[in-house]
């Protein structure tokens, strides 16, 4: 893979993380929709490999952890197994906090401010909040209790992710509605990071970014 980055590379990692957030709500006793999310989730998997295709040591890295999690889905969705699913959303967390941190570390160095600059900060920040969300399922899967109002089945194929999903979002953003509270030591302290997380993401990503634009306007003068 070379060091090219060609226009709209992570567009497709936003329509595939929207697609997610999309679907999980859905989810209910269908098995379609079900397959509906699994597809979603591989999709998304897919997506995240090729938004750092661009250098190789990241392409192989996110293909065999993207690789391992399609099979971990496949296999999950045919023995549905608890050791599975610890097994697979460990390399879920472990593939989207990789992809998230290699796409911000080309963001922050990036030249100039692109369309696709914008569109990859938007997917990082959505990326933060999805990384939380399976680690808040880890969680409940191992230690069951440790969120309120979450009595769904939680699955590492995106089973009974949507209100870990809605819980993680409004926490990275710190609306903070409380209807989805953490009632554990661990579960509280993960909570408060993201919050803190989610604000130090976007003062750090502005002010960047209107460094950039300063610098570009001054060349253009």
């Amino acid at each position: 893979m070379t060091d090219s980055n060609p226009k709209n590379r992570y567009l497709f990692l936003l329509v595939s993380l929207f697609a997610l957030l999309l679907v999980s709500p859905l989810v209910g006793n269908s098995p379609v929709i079900r397959h509906l999310l699994s597809a979603a989730v591989t999709l998304l998997l897919a997506s995240g490999v090729y938004s750092v295709s661009y250098e190789r040591k990241h392409f192989i890295a996110a293909g065999v952890l993207g690789a391992t999690g399609f099979f971990l889905i496949a296999a999950n969705s045919v023995y549905q197994s608890t050791s599975l699913a610890v097994i697979l959303l460990t390399v879920e967390i472990l593939f989207f906090s990789y992809i998230a941190c290699v796409m911000l570390s080309r963001i922050l160095g990036e030249p100039v401010v692109s369309s696709d600059t914008i569109i990859g900060s938007v997917c990082v920040y959505l990326l933060i909040g999805i990384s939380f969300a399976f680690f808040y399922m880890y969680i409940e899967l191992l230690s069951p209790g440790s969120f309120s109002n979450t009595s769904a089945v939680v699955d590492g194929s995106g089973e009974g992710s949507a209100a870990f999903l809605y819980f993680s979002l409004v926490t990275l953003s710190t609306v903070g509605y409380g209807d989805v509270v953490p009632l554990t030591d661990f579960a509280r302290t993960l909570a408060g990071l993201e919050g803190i997380i989610g604000q130090m993401y976007i003062a750090i990503l502005i002010a960047r970014l209107v460094a950039i634009h300063t610098m570009q306007n001054r060349e253009l003068r």
